[in-house]
């Protein structure tokens, strides 16, 4: 029984994510230039893999985030990883406004998510704790979502209604 109820629920996280992937956003205005100096840290300890960092303000406070543009970097998001450094996090960007809702399966480290609308204006802030299914929706239409270390929002005195400039999506390279 249980096997099957996560099953069904794999099924349903798919389907809402896989109608949500699209490599590009449609904001404008910002540059989704990397940090000048091409900084990058694993990302998975299981595959050793990198990523770049991307320069974001957030009120006056200067942060790096890793992009997470494309269905399957959306999917990974930060599960796995035993630590997120001081002012890092991931910033998810979607094609078009619409509920999102994020869970932590496999996600080892306690976040903070504040969700953002089109307009780069933070609508919510929830708390998230490690290795859990429960799901964390917005509480309206949302079209990025910024995962920090648990308690960054509230230490940083950042909250609803903040304004984000929210950087594009690196084209996709071409093979």
């Amino acid at each position: 029984m249980k096997y099957l109820l996560l099953t069904g629920l794999y099924l349903i996280w798919g389907l809402v994510w896989g109608c949500s992937q699209s490599p590009k956003s449609t904001t404008s205005g910002t540059s989704s230039a990397p940090l000048s100096q091409a900084q990058s840290h694993p990302t998975d300890p299981l595959q050793n893999s990198t990523a770049t960092l991307y320069p974001l303000q957030v009120k006056t406070h200067d942060i790096q985030v890793e992009l997470a543009c494309t269905f399957a970097e959306q999917s990974q998001g930060l599960m796995f990883r035993k630590q997120l450094e001081k002012n890092h996090g991931m910033l998810f960007i979607f094609s078009r406004p619409q509920i999102l809702s994020f869970w932590m399966k496999n996600t080892l480290i306690p976040l903070d998510i504040a969700y953002i609308n089109s307009a780069g204006r933070i609508i919510d802030i929830q708390s998230m704790e490690p290795e859990t299914l429960v799901s964390h929706p917005s509480k309206s239409e949302a079209q990025y979502a910024l995962e920090m270390n648990q308690g960054w929002f509230a230490e940083q005195n950042v909250g609803v209604g903040t304004s984000i400039v929210v950087p594009e999506c690196p084209a996709a390279e071409e093979n």
